[in-house]
């Protein structure tokens, strides 16, 4: 409190303690009081208080104050001046408040705010833009105007539909991204932009919606990022895992036609030779004098059991090569002829179930199936030690399902490359030769566990007959 009348001033304790004041140290007078304020503040704040003693009533004023120690801190002052009937002053009330604090937490913010502004404007790999509620672009970054191709004095009070292709923005697009973004919270999506000169480009956009203190939407930040080369990288990707999956479908029947033409020309020459031999090996034994030597005669009786095996041998590879049984019957009829086979060169238990008719998949599938199950019992006698394999065909909701599972030792499937590339070529083999009909191939495996061998194909109507 100032007296003017007396010039003299009063200190509260709280007062004394934010100057950093003993009670000994307080100024007495009015005038006193300045040169405990910062001298950068001293002028301004003494014109504050003189116009206010001049012909006003009431002022506040934020300046620095210098403690004794030389601690500098801000302080909010509220005053009301006091006049007699004559108007003139008599008395000054003030309160003074320490806000050095708040104003060190505001200065960060300020700049915190002023990075993050620098920031976003000098950001150039994506365009960062506000909308406002109606979506009309309100500030602008050195990014946005890259890919845009807009200056920000050009675009900013144009409304953000120019930056869509014009069939999207005519059905709605623009509204409809914003009014998503308001309910949920936040809007993402992939699509085609168009820049200031007409060019398009594939865009990765994230609308997100601005609240203020109370929650209420005042606007939208956009972020776009031109994601145009990784879409067509995508894209040369997919083309060319396109082209793999017909080289590979390609190379199968490549290889089913040389396997045909292999056993075709084992049956058509081999046979009819070996056929041949074991004939004229009959008529010598038939023929041989009854008191030939006993030698000669075993050793005709062991060229027909060689020739026999041999007979037996071609026959199988036949068999593995082109697989009649395929051909003649389907392909749970081959299951079981190739169950049947493994079973009795390994002395393996195999058991099959088949519920799928002949002829209920596609010729390319029935091999490509036939194929896997054979190289899953390649793989079992291999490597599985195991005692017992079940193989299955079965049909449901118009998914065919190939299963061969055994009890054997398993194996990790992510460690499986690393320790045995056999097997690992093996794996990839089958897998390609599902992929290559359309179909899905998984495999389930654990150490101790066993292998599950799955192949999953989707019929569709116009396969089924």
């Amino acid at each position: 409190e100032w007296d003017v009348r007396t010039n003299s001033r009063r200190w509260s304790d709280q007062l004394a303690k934010i100057f950093g004041l003993r009670h000994d140290q307080l100024p007495s007078t009015f005038d006193g009081f300045y040169p405990l304020v910062h001298p950068e503040d001293r002028e301004r704040t003494a014109r504050i208080a003189n116009e206010a003693l001049r012909g006003g009533t009431d002022y506040e004023n934020q300046f620095r104050i210098v403690r004794p120690d030389g601690v500098i801190r801000t302080v909010h002052n509220q005053a009301r001046v006091d006049r007699d009937e004559s108007g003139r002053p008599v008395r000054v009330i003030g309160v003074c408040q320490d806000i050095t604090e708040r104003k060190l937490a505001e200065e960060q913010v300020r700049a915190s705010q002023e990075r993050f502004r620098m920031m976003v404007e000098n950001v150039r790999d994506y365009a960062i833009y506000i909308l406002d509620m109606n979506g009309y672009v309100t500030s602008w970054n050195l990014g946005a105007e890259r890919i845009e191709g807009y200056r920000a004095e050009e675009i900013i009070g144009r409304h953000y539909s120019c930056f869509f292709p014009p069939d999207h923005a005519a059905r709605g697009d623009p509204g409809m991204q914003l009014q998503f973004a308001s309910v949920q919270g936040r809007y993402e999506s992939e699509g085609w932009r168009v820049r200031k000169n007409g060019s398009q480009f594939w865009a990765h956009v994230i609308v997100t919606p601005l609240l203020d203190e109370t929650g209420k939407s005042r606007g939208f930040s956009e972020i776009t990022h031109d994601i145009t080369e990784r879409k067509r990288a995508e894209e040369d990707l997919h083309s060319y895992a396109d082209r793999l999956k017909i080289t590979s479908r390609r190379l199968v029947e490549v290889q089913e036609a040389e396997r045909r033409l292999l056993a075709r020309e084992l049956h058509d020459r081999v046979g009819q030779n070996l056929t041949a031999l074991g004939i004229n090996l009959s008529i010598v034994a038939g023929g041989l004098p009854a008191g030939s030597k006993p030698e000669l005669a075993g050793r005709l009786e062991e060229c027909s059991s060689l020739l026999e095996g041999t007979v037996d041998a071609m026959r199988n590879v036949m068999a593995e090569l082109r697989p009649h049984a395929l051909d003649d019957y389907g392909l749970p009829a081959a299951l079981r002829s190739l169950a049947t086979g493994f079973s009795r060169r390994t002395g393996i238990q195999v058991a099959f179930e088949g519920d799928v008719p002949g002829a209920d998949l596609p010729k390319p599938v029935d091999l490509a199936m036939f194929r896997i199950a054979q190289e899953a019992l390649n793989n079992v006698a291999k490597h599985s030690n195991a005692k017992r394999v079940e193989i299955a065909i079965r049909r449901a909701n118009g998914l065919a399902t190939l299963s061969v599972r055994d009890n054997g030792v398993g194996f990790d499937p992510k460690r499986i490359e690393r320790s045995n590339r056999e097997a690992g070529w093996g794996l990839l083999i089958m897998r390609e030769r599902a992929e290559a009909v359309g179909a899905q191939f998984s495999l389930k495996a654990g150490l101790r566990t066993g292998v599950q061998v799955l192949v999953e194909y989707h019929v569709s109507s116009g396969g089924v007959r």
